[in-house]
Parts: C-alpha cells; structure tokens; sequence
C-alpha cells in the first residue's frame, strides 16, 4: 500500500523524506531516482526519470538588409544551449506569414515595406524570445528635397 510519508526523494546528492511539493532549480540535464516502503516494511526497487530542464529563453538577433526600392531581406540567428531551438514564426503587420520548424541557426525572409515583422522563436521547453522591426517605406526624391514633406514622412513612418 503506498504511504506518502514513506516517499524518499534522492536528488544531486540530497536523501530526504519526500512530504510536500519541491521544486527543481537547477537546469540542464537531471536524473530522478525514487523509491518507496510500503506499510509492511518492504523497500521497492529504485526508479529513474530523466529530465531536461530549461528555464532560459533562446537567443535571437535579427539584422535588416535594404536589398533594393521598398525590399528587405531580415536575416535571424537563434540558438539555444539548454534543450535546443523548436520554431521560428515570422509575422507581418500582426498576421503569422511563415514558421518553420527546427533549428536553424539562420533564417532569412524577404518582405516589401512599409511593414512591422515580428520574429518570436521557441525552444523545445515552450520558453520563448521575440523582437519587432519597423520597415519604412523609401522616401521619394522629390520628399528629400522638400523638408516639410520630409518632416512629415520621418514622423510618419520614424525614419
């Protein structure tokens, strides 16, 4: 018969009774061993788990490159040490436009401006990074030379 207070957890190195929830604080790779005693005295074999703990969001920089009137090419780099990188979703003006699965470490997407893109990539433990760009619109010669109109589109578009 199974006796709550009779649960021993061993963990990195600690043997204690096992009376109320506990928390693993550590990450990375951890072994959980068990065993039990049952009201009779009997001790059970010991039983193992393996877990991967992850508390660290991924790494992710995002770099923006003008590749030609109104065209830009967003270049990401993820990574992720711990449990390794899951997805990548791109979003345009709020709207999920592509996800790829797996690691990469580099994505590229090509996307007309104006546009806000949002990158968020995810690990395999769910934990999660983002960054947002905003792509202006090129402005026209006839703006450049024409500073009301200048003033006005750099407000506009925060050139």
């Amino acid at each position: 018969m199974y006796n709550p207070e009779e649960v021993w957890k061993i963990y990195c190195s600690y043997v204690g009774q096992y009376t109320e929830p506990f928390t693993i604080n550590d990450q990375g790779a951890i072994v959980f061993e068990w065993y039990w005693i049952d009201y009779g005295g009997n001790t059970s074999d010991v039983f193992s788990t393996r877990l991967k703990i992850d508390y660290t969001i991924p790494d992710l920089f995002v770099q923006k490159t003008k590749i030609g009137y109104n065209k830009w090419e967003i270049s990401v780099d993820v990574s992720d040490s711990v449990s390794g990188v899951n997805r990548i979703e791109f979003y345009l003006n709020s709207v999920l436009y592509e996800t790829i699965i797996g690691s990469g470490p580099t994505y590229s997407l090509t996307v007309h401006s104006p546009a806000i893109v949002k990158i968020k990539v995810y690990d395999m433990a769910c934990n999660a990074n983002e960054e947002s760009i905003i792509l202006s619109k090129t402005v026209s010669y006839f703006t450049q030379n024409n500073p009301i109109l200048l003033s006005f589109f750099k407000k506009l578009f925060y050139i």
